[in-house]
């Protein structure tokens, strides 16, 4: 709804996120059109009216987009009449009761949500270290069939996380001065429950770390076949 229109994104973006900052700016059409449409500062509403149509167009897609495709968005945001400050709300019990069905599906479904390891070192340097393992533990998550692997490459909030997969395999890791400790854990999505949890610690001078990558990876991999996941 919003994917070819850069004016309305931005114009969007730019009001939900002043209204949600404790100092943010007053929401009027000066500032909205120097700074959501790249007016420049002599800007003149009365002779200029691209922020009363633009509203009227953002207040139109925002209510097409609830009836389709953002109709399972549990927080919507609207736009009154009259006003250029958003207003949040909840979804009606109709759109609850869609996602009940969604989640439904998910619950009875093989997916994991794969989230990047977490690096819970000061030293960002060993950072690659930990990426190496990232890459192991999806490649060998791969080879089972029956599994469906979603990778997320971001951080994200509880409720997409739960409608995104029925399972959800986090990890980190911590770097000591000649050890790393790694851990992971399985939650089901649909209880929030840990299902199992995974560590080990190993002296980096003494290993092979990619041998090491291999070997933990295998371990998760099959320490979730084993649990039937």
């Amino acid at each position: 709804m919003f994917r070819n229109s850069d004016m309305l994104r931005n114009f969007l973006s730019f009001i939900v996120q002043e209204a949600l900052k404790d100092d943010g700016m007053v929401l009027k059409q000066y500032n909205i059109a120097i700074h959501a449409f790249g007016r420049n500062q002599d800007f003149d509403a009365i002779s200029d009216p691209i922020v009363r149509i633009q509203a009227s167009r953002l207040r139109r897609n925002l209510e097409l987009y609830y009836k389709d495709e953002g109709g399972d968005d549990m927080v919507r945001i609207s736009l009154p009449i009259g006003s250029y400050i958003p207003e949040f709300s909840y979804a009606q019990k109709t759109t609850t009761h869609v996602l009940s069905k969604t989640q439904e599906s998910i619950r009875i479904t093989n997916s994991l949500a794969v989230f990047p390891i977490k690096n819970l070192s000061a030293n960002q340097e060993k950072q690659y270290i930990v990426e190496g393992f990232n890459e192991e533990l999806l490649m060998e998550l791969s080879r089972y069939k029956d599994l469906q692997v979603i990778r997320v490459k971001d951080e994200i909030n509880d409720l997409t996380k739960n409608s995104l997969a029925r399972f959800s395999l986090e990890g980190s890791i911590r770097f000591g001065e000649n050890t790393i400790k790694i851990s992971f854990g399985v939650s089901d999505n649909y209880d929030n429950q840990l299902l199992w949890s995974y560590q080990e610690k190993f002296n980096i001078d003494n290993c092979d770390l990619i041998q090491v990558q291999e070997d933990v990876a295998t371990s998760v991999a099959q320490q979730m076949n084993n649990n039937e996941l």
